[in-house]
């Protein structure tokens, strides 16, 4: 039988500190594995033009590190059915992502950057451009040759080229 009083104070303390070692050793190892599996590196462009009650033509550029975060950056001009109002619009959108497997995303934290010449308001962005009414944005993407196709929850919705 073995009595910690008999041990000396130093072996003590590397006995209670090897179980601490062990388990931030297997936490970096399982973290290494865990990472692979964020998902695809994309950085790919898509020219675009939809109209709902405004009609925008512009470039959306597409940025996945492959480990977690993400950038959407959007450039375009948007004019009003009735052509009274057009925009500007110049915004970048931060997100983290977890990479679900089959091409789905889901975006987190999103955080939407708008430069000083965008003129368009942060409501009409959001209900006729990208929407953020969900905590949690799903986005789906379908590999090509040299791209991918963009998917929301319901269709496809944008094809996006990927830069050399």
């Amino acid at each position: 039988m073995i009595f910690l009083n008999d041990k000396k104070p130093r072996t003590l303390w590397l006995i209670a500190l090897a179980p601490i070692v062990i388990a931030l050793l297997l936490n970096v190892v399982l973290r290494h594995f865990y990472e692979k599996e964020r998902g695809p590196k994309v950085d790919c462009t898509s020219y675009f033009s939809s109209w709902t009650d405004i009609k925008t033509e512009g470039v959306l550029t597409l940025h996945l590190d492959g480990e977690g975060h993400g950038r959407i950056n959007v450039s375009a001009t948007a004019k009003e059915a009735a052509g009274a109002k057009q925009y500007k619009l110049l915004r970048d959108i931060d997100f983290d992502y977890r990479y679900e497997g089959e091409g789905y995303l889901a975006m987190q934290h999103l955080a939407v950057s708008k430069k000083v010449s965008d003129t368009m308001p942060n409501e009409r962005f959001n209900t006729s451009i990208f929407d953020f009414s969900g905590e949690v944005r799903r986005l789906r993407l379908t590999s090509l040759d040299n791209g991918y196709i963009i998917w929301n929850a319901f269709s496809p919705a944008l094809m996006c080229i990927q830069a050399d």
